[in-house]
């Protein structure tokens, strides 16, 4: 199921619709209590928060200032619960992934490994349809 939908995210033409499925696809393989999207201005700044559920955290600013803060590829997050990564690509980056409050943290590695693997896939997709929409 998750191949499957890395598939339509890679085929996918309209940005919104990247964004959409691969929330659902980290929720689906964490069932994470917060899964968001943090859009990077062509400035580089993080604008506002896209989250998987019906409504922002109610601390999307701390989660915006966090994405500001990301030099590395990934960082844990403070309650041992979650991470953000960078998604890019090539030279592109295009936002921030925030994944907390994982129920399982014993397998936070694992969690974090497998969306390294994937966020790739994600950036592809998004930069395909940013690409799509200019032409």
């Amino acid at each position: 199921m998750a191949l499957d939908m890395m598939q339509q995210i890679a085929r996918s033409m309209h940005e919104e619709e990247v964004i959409r499925q691969g929330l659902q696809l980290y929720q689906m393989l964490y069932a994470a209590t917060e899964v968001c999207f943090i859009p990077l201005s062509p400035e580089g700044r993080p604008v506002m928060p896209i989250s998987s559920g019906f409504s922002l955290p109610a601390d999307s600013e701390r989660i915006r200032s966090a994405a500001c803060s990301l030099t590395a590829a990934y960082q844990l997050l403070p309650g041992g619960c979650g991470f953000m990564l960078r998604v890019e690509h090539g030279e592109q980056q295009l936002g921030v992934l925030w994944i907390d409050g994982i129920p399982l943290p014993e397998y936070l590695n694992q969690y974090l490994g497998l969306a390294l693997d994937t966020v790739a896939i994600w950036g592809m997709g998004l930069c395909n349809a940013r690409s799509f929409r200019q032409l």
